[in-house]
């Protein structure tokens, strides 16, 4: 049973006002702001006046029109003291707060009646699902959680969770204490607190200066939080908080299985006679099919706005995902087209930005940033990730026209990329469209040639990335640990020198006016950086299993501010501004794009269509089943052999392209057009095939006869070279991949055999 469909206490409270569902009280609300919308310039008189007009809302309107006053209060309190006297919420915003409005008023009062009301609607809720939830009890209202999309305010959220907490309970807390997952995040967290202008302080890991007023709230990493640890060092034992605890969590689930089960029990320990409230983008992630995870925050989670919500909304920015597909080992070169696409896309952003500079201003687009990210922080994968863009940086950086051969090819070949990306089929000087190395490289990088790296004295972590003779640098690596990258760059020759009156570039890229326009390295730098600038994002280092972590990347990644900070991207934009309202998404290897998109679509955040071709029916054999010693019936004994029809099914494709996945689809191009790939017959290949052992081939069948566990099938080994011989299938493929010239070149031919006849093979049984 999928977490967005058991939100019992979230629907609790959308069959208070009268919802059946969010996307029915969505639409209630823009058919209401549709009518009447030159009456309505607040929020919360939209919600009051689409709420009144609900014929099953349950919720008095009185209760319900006091609440939202105090909202607006609220954002008053926080635009004041944050210096935007205009501050006005979002409409997903103010329905999350009216739940917790109308939540705290229920907790207190009659909290055993409360129960018995959610127990009923529990009951009508659940019925058909299954698993079923089991009934409310007491402790589970002691959790209350928001499931907010990156970019969706949820740290304005929990501003405001903090001060309606201390006005429906002004004295019950003795200490109040906000978790985060890492001390950059506990640094943010500390510095948006104090604008709107909480009382806050942050542990700095000396547990002897940590003095606390009532009221006061303690900014913590969890890594500095311990239970039973006797003190010392920069750790700090739970046990210092004695009483009843309110505590907030921000996205608690970044660390290993066992890591956030410890973690998880130190928080609820913290809470055991208090309450907690927690905030993430990555429950749908972090939960999947744990049954009891699911049932604890399916009676917890009070308000869903996730990325499906943010993303229909038009929130955000657009995004394009343009993957690899690496099939038979030549694989190095086409990742360096893959690069290249990512260079073209990120210098295509970069010239609208400098040519449009007024437009990026009114519709709050920063200067863009081409990030190359991992979502582990440091190991091997990342180590040789980070060296295989360090080596293509050389080599185009040293041969320019190594680079223009790739921009031809991409011309050529890459369909997807020519549309998104503005890559003309056939260069033009006269149309202004005439793409050249020299200029790519002038603009991204400040220049041509041999490509510097310099570390910092003082600076851990860093290496900055520079043209030799150049005034400033253009990119930084930022990793958690650089020393073994050091020694894999040492292999490759590269050589880091050292800067010694260099300055932190990761904290220039902030700057107006930053020169940094490449960010290489782990998730660390992500998490505490509160940045606008990412534009376009290569994945390194991203493996299966890791969705939180993917879905915290792409957040980041896709967060706009819009026209007058509305954090929406225009939908009917022309072509310069529809390029920087887009996030486009490269994957350095195939599997970490796969990651990626498992990641997202499991969030909901598009709903990608595949397109598979239909396969023509295979007729039936002709003999009769015959049953077996258990009585049921088994198919007969078939042997391989060459069918014209079934032949004409198998399509083997092994061109190593770009392939585009996107959010919106923007208007059709009158200049697309098909691709000129080239398509090879059986016959037309047999030179390849006579060069083959027979054994290898054979043993390959049986080994795929066992996997796919055709047990019935014979595999008569002359019958392979007939398959092979055909007319009849086909073989997409660049003419340089079909080449025989070395041993490398016989290994693809042989595996190329292998998936003809294993493809074969699953169409004929």
């Amino acid at each position: 049973m999928p977490l967005r469909g058991s939100l019992v206490l979230f629907h609790y409270f959308l069959d208070q006002i009268g919802a059946r569902d969010f996307p029915q009280l969505r639409n209630w609300l823009r058919k209401t702001e549709t009518e009447l919308s030159p009456n309505f310039s607040e929020p919360e008189a939209l919600v009051l006046t689409a709420l009144s007009r609900l014929p099953s809302r349950k919720a008095p309107l009185p209760e319900i029109e006091t609440h939202l006053g105090r909202i607006r209060e609220y954002g008053q309190e926080i635009g004041n003291h944050r210096g935007e006297p205009g501050f006005r919420w979002k409409y997903f915003q103010v329905l999350a707060l009216l739940f917790m409005e109308m939540l705290l008023t229920r907790l207190q009062g009659d909290t055993t009646g409360f129960l018995a009301d959610l127990n009923a609607f529990l009951s009508r809720f659940s019925r058909g699902k299954r698993p079923p939830i089991s009934p409310f009890e007491p402790n589970d209202l002691k959790k209350i959680a928001f499931w907010m999309a990156t970019g969706s305010g949820k740290t304005l959220l929990l501003h405001v969770n903090y001060r309606q907490m201390r006005r429906y309970f002004p004295h019950r807390w003795d200490n109040i204490l906000l978790i985060t997952p890492n001390e950059g995040l506990s640094r943010q967290h500390y510095r948006e607190a104090r604008l709107s202008g909480l009382k806050a302080t942050m542990y700095e890991g000396d547990p002897t200066r940590l003095r606390l007023h009532r009221g006061e709230m303690l900014i913590v990493d969890i890594h500095k939080l311990r239970e039973n640890s006797g003190g010392g060092g920069v750790s700090l034992d739970i046990a210092c908080f004695e009483g009843r605890n309110l505590v907030f969590i921000d996205e608690g689930h970044k660390g290993q299985k066992s890591e956030e089960q410890r973690w998880k029990q130190l928080r609820e320990s913290l809470a055991e006679t208090g309450m907690i409230l927690e905030y993430s983008a990555t429950f749908g992630q972090v939960i999947g099919k744990n049954r009891f995870l699911l049932e604890e925050y399916a009676k917890s989670i009070l308000f869903d706005y996730s990325y499906e919500h943010f993303y229909r909304d038009g929130y955000g920015k657009a995004f394009q995902a343009v993957n690899l597909r690496e099939r038979l080992p030549s694989g190095e070169h086409y990742s360096d087209l893959v690069l290249t696409a990512g260079l073209v896309s990120f210098y295509n952003q970069l010239r609208r930005y400098e040519e449009h500079p007024a437009r990026a201003r009114e519709y709050g687009v920063e200067k863009p940033l081409w990030v190359f990210v991992g979502s582990r922080v440091a190991g091997k994968k990342l180590d040789s990730d980070v060296v295989r863009v360090v080596r293509y940086l050389r080599q185009v950086l040293a041969d320019p026209s190594r680079l223009q051969a790739l921009l031809e090819q991409l011309r050529r070949e890459a369909l997807p990329l020519r549309e998104s990306l503005s890559i003309t089929p056939a260069p033009s000087p006269e149309a202004g469209n005439d793409l050249t190395a020299g200029e790519i490289c002038r603009k991204v990088f400040g220049g041509i040639g041999a490509l510097r790296l310099y570390q910092f004295p003082g600076i851990e972590g860093e290496i900055g990335l520079k043209v030799e003779g150049a005034r400033d640098y253009f990119g930084v690596i930022h990793v958690g640990n650089s020393a073994g990258l050091q020694k894999l760059l040492a292999a490759e020759g590269v050589n880091i020198a050292t800067d010694y009156f260099g300055d932190s570039l990761f904290r220039r890229i902030e700057e107006a006016d930053s020169p940094i326009h490449l960010l290489i390295g782990a998730k660390k730098f992500i998490e505490g950086w509160n940045s606008w600038r990412v534009s376009t994002m290569t994945l390194m280092n991203m493996g299966k299993g890791e969705g939180p972590q993917i879905i915290q990347l792409f957040g980041r990644g896709v967060r706009l501010k819009g026209r007058e900070m509305s954090l929406q991207r225009e939908r009917a934009s022309d072509p310069a501004l529809r390029v920087l309202q887009t996030l486009f998404i490269f994957g350095l290897n195939a599997d970490y794009m796969n990651a990626f998109l498992i990641a997202i679509q499991r969030e909901g955040v598009a709903d990608f269509a595949g397109h598979v071709a239909e396969q023509p029916s295979i007729p039936e054999p002709s003999a009769p089943l015959s049953p077996t010693p258990s009585g049921k019936l088994s198919p007969p004994v078939i042997q391989l052999r060459p069918i014209p029809e079934m032949l004409r099914q198998v399509v083997v494709d092994i061109r190593p392209r770009l392939t585009r996945v996107q959010s919106e689809v923007p208007p059709a191009s009158p200049s697309s057009h098909k691709s000129d790939q080239e398509g090879y017959s059986g016959k037309e290949l047999e030179h390849l095939w006579r060069h083959l052992p027979p054994e290898r081939l054979y043993l390959a069948a049986l080994k795929h006869k066992i996997h796919r566990r055709y047990d019935h099938l014979i595999i008569p080994r002359e019958t392979l070279f007939s398959i092979l011989n055909s007319p009849y299938y086909t073989v997409l493929a660049r003419p340089e991949q079909l080449r025989l010239g070395s041993p490398s070149d016989l290994s693809r031919i042989q595996q190329l055999a292998e998936r003809i006849v294993q493809r074969y093979m699953d169409v004929f049984y």
